[in-house]
């Protein structure tokens, strides 16, 4: 797995590895039932996003910017967790 993981980070930015890290972590400790250790990760994965996504001027390049490569994911698995606690 350590070899596969540094293939995969090799060539991709940090934080970009970052979100995606949060989003595999909080998803995992979700299917165990953790459900605070995985709403921390999501939080971290959707912060990070939301970071990236701050710097762009133009709404429509932010737009784009989420709306690609899998960028709502945490979101909506961070939305997900909260509504499963609430039912």
């Amino acid at each position: 797995y350590l070899k596969e993981a540094f293939d995969l980070l090799e060539n991709a930015p940090l934080v970009e590895t970052t979100w995606r890290v949060g989003l595999a972590l909080g998803d995992a400790y979700r299917r165990r039932g953790l459900r605070a250790k995985a709403e921390g990760y999501l939080r971290i994965a959707v912060d990070t996003i939301a970071h990236l996504a701050s710097r762009f001027r133009s709404d429509s390049l932010r737009t784009r910017f989420l709306d690609t490569h899998g960028r709502r994911e945490p979101e909506h698995a961070l939305a997900m967790l909260s509504d499963r606690s609430t039912s």
